[in-house]
């Protein structure tokens, strides 16, 4: 095919979540003949696909990163090519030739978005022809072309960061940003400013995130504990007059999973593989395997197991700890406890429990209980596996994968933790806390693996896993927060800014209020009376179009957050105010003559009230700041 001729090239991404879980499409597109995409209703991505021409050249890629720390690389792998032959102009996909006998491959270029058109000629000549790259082309940091979609500066985030400041400054909206930032690998100020003025276009793409799976909300309280947030029991219904209880996931268990299966799929690589299916360790295949026998003891029946002589075992119940109870039903009719660990030493040896020649001899020497049970469990386990994965990555070459090949190949995943100061952080993590480290993490320099309360599980966090959390400094000092926590996560202040607002008006209008002037200057008197943590953010006036809606905000936000920070000493709040928001007077109030309280005379007390807001007039909000 000659360069000339050809009309467009293009790199195309391949994972999607059609039911919510992230999987692999390679297989499917290179099967069917055709790419396609999930962003349905994204209008950029839309755009692109009606752009692509017929004929033009593209190939499917996963992103990731390639280095030691500090000296991060963009890196594609080529995972097809093809030809684009029919584009029905819907914006969700085309008809592609794919390639025979096509071989994967990796090269030093970065493209992370679903679709990007590859434009500089030694990135084509080296994607579609194979022609090395230049001398230096994979360099941490090379310019890219403006507005290219092959900018290949790697943008690396801390793993895990709070966002802290006053109430309104608009930690809200920087978090989804970050969460964008995150989940693309993009610079956060480059996120923030092409959402600056669509709010809800960046609401609705963190949501489209939310059900893909790739981003979590949660919200920390002085009840929340580390049985909502990581895993908890729960007593189930009485069988037989036996209550059983069933060990129950947490929000922050169930998305390290997802973003542990994800990136160890990603790090294998699985061009045969559709839909993406990957192995679980032990731990989460037994705890599926459990779930499924458990459900069965629910509704009343004995799910039955088989030992290597074909006797029948029956499963009377499953602990929360992960221990049956069976029956092995032969003339004995005994009962039976075998515990998860030592269905674990059998997982560990064995890949099949066909291999098990002689099975006294062989699980006798690993110990527990009654070898027969252990081995029928255990070849129960593998038959799930089976039947629930009938296409398993290698975790052997995850595991043994180069350690420079980092979170950013895998899609991310993260976890936002609003008002994380509110709960009990050192309770509600538990010893998780250090698994939050980057070292600690999987493929680490000192990675960890801890074992969890209720389920005995193994549990350790991917890479691929960003923590975000949101504190109010007014609420509680950043000091306040556990040591530990602190110096696990990165601080970003977010502080007000005054400058973002809009004018009421014009400056000769009767109306006219400076709203940059009035925070600024309210601000000013907060930092002096009290700190610069009880501050108001300027997210509470970014709306305000006229003098209803300012009084509006200054009646039920502003004057309300006051009396919280000085708690009802209306004195302090007029300081800031002025007395056309707080009005003294001196009264007794008419109190009964002859009787005084242990302070003292109650007479002559000085008492507050707040006029009406119909009151305030525009020369009252300025009076605030002109007699700064």
């Amino acid at each position: 095919m000659e360069f000339q001729s050809v009309p467009g090239y293009f790199a195309l991404g391949t994972m999607q979540a059609p039911n919510g879980k992230l999987l692999d499409m390679t297989a499917d597109f290179l099967a069917k003949g055709y790419w396609s995409h999930d962003h349905s209703g994204k209008v950029d991505v839309e755009k692109r696909v009606r752009g692509m021409p017929v004929g033009a050249r593209v190939a499917l890629k996963s992103s990731f990163v390639s280095g030691k720390k500090g000296q991060k690389v963009g890196m594609v792998r080529i995972k097809g090519l093809g030809t684009v032959t029919q584009n029905p102009k819907d914006g969700m996909q085309v008809q592609v030739k794919w390639d025979p006998d096509f071989k994967p491959f990796e090269l030093p270029v970065g493209y992370r978005h679903t679709i990007s058109q590859v434009n500089k000629p030694e990135n084509l000549q080296a994607i579609f022809y194979g022609k090395p790259l230049p001398e230096k082309a994979g360099n941490i940091t090379p310019k890219a072309e403006s507005g290219s979609a092959e900018k290949q500066i790697v943008i690396v985030h801390p793993l895990n960061q709070i966002l802290y400041g006053p109430p309104g400054t608009g930690k809200t909206h920087a978090t989804m940003a970050w969460a964008v930032a995150l989940l693309e690998g993009r610079e956060f100020q480059e996120v923030a400013d092409e959402y600056d003025d669509k709010r809800s276009e960046l609401l609705a793409l963190v949501d489209d995130y939310r059900q893909r799976g790739q981003v979590e909300f949660v919200t920390f309280h002085q009840s929340f504990s580390y049985e909502d947030f990581v895993e908890g029991i729960k007593p189930e219904p009485a069988k037989n007059g036996q209550l059983s209880y069933a060990v129950v996931d947490g929000v922050f268990k169930r998305l390290t999973r997802e973003a542990r299966q994800v990136w160890q799929a990603t790090q294998v690589g699985q061009p045969d593989v559709a839909p993406l299916a990957v192995e679980a360790s032990f731990d989460e295949s037994y705890d599926a395997f459990l779930e499924a026998l458990r459900q069965q003891v629910q509704q009343g029946q004995r799910p039955r197991l088989h030992t290597r002589q074909g006797h029948p075992a029956d499963v009377l119940k499953v602990d929360a700890d992960g221990t049956l109870t069976l029956e092995h039903v032969n003339s004995a009719q005994m009962k039976h406890r075998i515990g998860r660990e030592w269905i674990r030493g059998i997982y560990a040896k064995y890949d099949r429990a066909e291999d098990i020649q002689q099975v006294y001899r062989e699980l006798r020497l690993l110990g527990g209980p009654n070898v027969s049970l252990q081995w029928a469990i255990f070849k129960g386990l593998k038959d799930f596996e089976a039947a629930h994965q009938p296409a398993v990555a290698d975790v052997e070459a995850a595991e043994a994968a180069p350690l420079s090949k980092v979170a950013q190949e895998a899609p991310r995943y993260v976890l936002i933790v609003d008002e994380i100061n509110r709960g009990n952080v050192a309770n509600i993590f538990g010893e998780l806390i250090t698994l939050l480290e980057e070292d600690k993490r999987v493929d680490g320099e000192n990675e960890l693996t801890l074992t969890l309360p209720y389920s005995k599980a193994g549990f350790k966090v991917p890479p691929n896993l960003y923590l975000l959390g949101t504190m109010n400094t007014a609420d509680r000092s950043v000091e306040a927060l556990d040591t530990a926590l602190r110096r696990r996560f990165a601080f970003v202040e977010t502080m007000p800014q005054p400058e973002l607002l809009d004018p009421l008006g014009e400056p000769t209008d009767a109306e006219h209020v400076d709203l940059s002037s009035l925070l600024r200057v309210i601000n000013e008197r907060l930092e002096y009376l009290l700190d610069r943590d009880h501050q108001l953010g300027h997210a509470w006036l970014l709306d305000v179009a006229d003098l209803v809606d300012l009084r509006r905000i200054f009646r039920n936000k502003i004057i309300p957050q006051l009396q919280e920070y000085f708690h009802g000493n209306w004195g302090r709040i007029g300081q800031v105010l002025g007395q056309a928001f707080v009005q003294a007077k001196t009264s007794s109030a008419g109190l009964m003559p002859g009787f005084d309280d242990e302070t003292g005379s109650a007479e002559d007390r000085t008492v507050y009230h707040i006029p009406l807001d119909k009151e305030w007039s525009a020369k009252a909000f300025r009076d605030i700041y002109q007699t700064a």
